[in-house]
């Protein structure tokens, strides 16, 4: 189109002036070569809308116009996305951290360059509420650490809680009188003397459900306790109360995101510390102790 392209920016020349025709003339032979060529490569509906357009530039500049305002909302679009992802805490970190290398891919292709340091930074300041301490250990650190280094090390971090919260609870497991499964929703113990604070649950309004189909009521949920031979405390809350539940349960996936390790207070109320030597609690899948024990999980 090198001859041509003209007719895209510039409006037919006034054809009243005699010293114009033989730019009218050249004018009209780019416009007519643009002017379909334009709508040869329209999709039937722009060529549906821009058929009855008679010079080509009026056609070019509306194309302009419409495309880069889509491209002004596809950006805003993609920097609003960045901008508001969060990490969250039933998700597995590797899923989130695919996320967020997809979201910096949307933002190159957007032709948005964003610092290193600043990508980095982000990422720490996206971690879930659970990983507060491990931020703050981060943000301490002087040297400056690349994505990928900060990757690692998030990784390496989540692997030990993992497998921290697995040995806490097999611990707890072989200690009490507990049936330990990651595939739990909830705690649920049936003793309500080991409740340190309780709140009922109105007749009928809750009930869980059992693997074989049964449903059993919830009359209660409330904090447990839970001693160690340290003398630490392991605190765990919303345990639901369900007194027919004859084995008491732990969830995996409940106590690797609400861990959380207090030291023993020494006070005269000491009855508010709940040893766990002769009885347990908690939710998790129902395994076959004896006859009088179903099997199956607990949602």
């Amino acid at each position: 189109m090198y001859g041509v392209v003209v007719a895209l920016s510039s409006s037919k020349p006034d054809y009243t002036i005699p010293s114009n025709s033989k730019l009218v003339e050249e004018w009209t032979y780019a416009n007519k070569v643009c002017r379909h060529t334009l709508l040869n490569a329209l999709s039937n509906y722009l060529f549906d809308v821009y058929c009855s357009y008679k010079e080509a530039k009026d056609i070019w500049d509306s194309l302009i116009l419409k495309y880069i305002a889509e491209d002004v909302v596809r950006q805003r679009f993609v920097i609003g996305n960045y901008y508001h992802w969060e990490m969250i805490e039933d998700k597995d970190i590797k899923t989130q951290i695919n996320e967020y290398h997809k979201l910096l891919e949307d933002i190159k292709a957007e032709n948005i360059l964003l610092p290193d340091e600043f990508v980095s930074e982000l990422l720490i300041e996206k971690l879930s509420p659970s990983w507060t301490d491990y931020k703050q250990h981060l943000k301490h650190m002087h040297k400056q650490m690349s994505l990928p280094e900060l990757i690692t090390r998030i990784i390496i971090e989540d692997t030990n809680r993992k497998e921290f919260a697995t040995a806490t609870a097999k611990g707890l497991s072989a200690k009490a009188n507990m049936v330990v499964d990651s595939d739990a929703a909830r705690h649920i113990c049936a003793n309500i003397s080991a409740f340190t604070f309780y709140t009922s649950v109105g007749d009928g309004k809750e009930y869980v459900y059992l693997g074989d189909s049964r449903t059993t009521p919830v009359l209660g949920k409330g904090k447990v306790l839970l001693k160690f031979t340290s003398g630490k405390i392991l605190a765990l809350s919303d345990v639901l109360h369900v007194p027919s539940i004859r084995v008491n349960l732990i969830s995996v996936a409940l106590l690797g995101k609400s861990l959380c390790m207090r030291e023993k207070e020494h006070s005269s109320a000491s009855n508010t510390t709940i040893a766990m030597e002769s009885s347990g609690y908690f939710a998790a899948k129902l395994k076959k102790q004896n006859d009088n024990v179903s099997s199956g999980s607990v949602y």
